[in-house]
């Protein structure tokens, strides 16, 4: 079972050289992330990197999170959660734990 973590991080803004990574899933283990929107700009968040493209902005394919609102979101093995920020200052809290699946059938 992969260790829970918790962090407070900055998430860079459009115009930076790279989007911030907020989480990623090990090879084997799906992973649950519950991301809070802490700062004051909106936080946009996708698993594609292009999504949330630090040059040219979030596409409509990334998720947007308002400031002082939080989501949660389950990332298949390999995936990351890539972050941009619109507006300076952002910054979320993330909680990271293992996605528990169940099997169903015979």
């Amino acid at each position: 079972m992969q260790q829970s973590t918790f962090a407070t991080v900055s998430v860079n803004a459009v115009g930076d050289k790279t989007a911030t990574i907020l989480a990623s899933a090990p090879s084997t283990t799906p992973m649950r992330v519950e991301v809070r929107n802490i700062g004051g700009a909106i936080v946009f968040l996708a698993t594609a990197p292009g999504d949330v493209n630090p040059q040219t902005g979030p596409s409509a394919g990334a998720y947007r999170l308002p400031a002082g609102q939080s989501a949660v979101f389950v990332i298949q093995p390999k995936q990351n959660l890539n972050s941009i920020a619109v507006g300076a200052g952002a910054m979320v809290s993330v909680a990271v734990s293992e996605a528990i699946t169940y099997g169903f059938g015979g």
